[in-house]
């Protein structure tokens, strides 16, 4: 059975077109006044039953057109979402791409820099250790400290307690004083230690010594202070960076004397 579709409905101003027509042709057909009653009922139900049926269809209509503008819209917003979507996606495969790039990048620049850390010596640093120790004198070797190999070191070693003398008693300071001894260290492998010679202390209960070291990858200094207490030499080491400030390398010995718990480095 066929189905009857209830919303159906002519275009707008059909049934007011047709209100308008009859109420032309019937006083032209028919004498108003000779009409009875019930004709005159009969036409002014039919007037009425178009007017009813004008405003259904004005109803209708509206309702189709607001349906067919709320169709309109969800696909329209469906189809900003579609294209929101690409967007998004567009972007999140734009930024992983960046990130990508950017991480081959730093991955790039990281191994350029650890290259020419690698020639200069980037943050290494080498340091003075005293071996063999007795009352008189040590042997000395430059152990190296760091990551990266150091290349074309040397060293520049003050005895302070010679370079006090020498202040107190008025000796001209020259470029090569009795005070200094000048290492000649050279290239160092990282983790690795250059043995170097024998020296004598001037001191016999206090040897202090300032070392100057100058590489490829720059200038940094070590202090060491050393003390004989119970017949043995204790001793306290710290490596500064070129400003003076930056503590590289330290190395106190449990024995060795402090005022306030802490070492007097001057």
């Amino acid at each position: 059975m066929r189905r009857i579709d209830l919303a159906w409905h002519p275009p707008v101003g059909v049934f007011i077109a047709l209100l308008a027509l009859i109420s032309v042709l019937v006083p032209f057909f028919r004498d108003l006044e000779a009409m009875g009653q019930r004709e005159k009922a009969l036409w002014t139900v039919i007037f009425f039953a178009l007017v009813l049926l004008e405003i259904r269809s004005i109803y209708l209509d509206r309702s189709e057109h607001d349906r067919e503008e709320a169709s309109a819209r969800l696909t329209q917003l469906e189809g900003f979402k579609s294209i929101a979507d690409g967007i998004n996606t567009t972007s999140i495969q734009n930024q992983q791409q960046f990130a990508a790039t950017m991480k081959r990048s730093d991955e790039i620049m990281e191994g350029v820099q650890d290259s020419i850390n690698s020639i200069t010596g980037g943050d290494s640093y080498a340091y003075v250790v005293f071996g063999d120790l007795k009352r008189a004198g040590a042997f000395i070797s430059v152990v190296h400290g760091g990551k990266y190999p150091l290349h074309g070191v040397t060293a520049r070693m003050t005895d302070v307690n010679k370079f006090k003398e020498m202040v107190e008693n008025e000796v001209p300071l020259t470029l090569n004083n009795p005070s200094d001894i000048n290492l000649t260290v050279g290239d160092i492998s990282a983790n690795a230690a250059r043995p170097m010679q024998t020296i004598k202390f001037s001191g016999t209960e206090r040897q202090d010594y300032n070392i100057f070291f100058n590489g490829r990858n720059g200038f940094w200094s070590e202090l060491v202070r050393m003390r004989w207490i119970d017949n043995k030499w204790v001793s306290a080491v710290k490596v500064l960076g070129a400003d003076g400030r930056n503590v590289l390398f330290e190395r106190v010995d449990p024995a060795f004397p402090r005022t306030n718990e802490k070492v007097d480095w001057d």
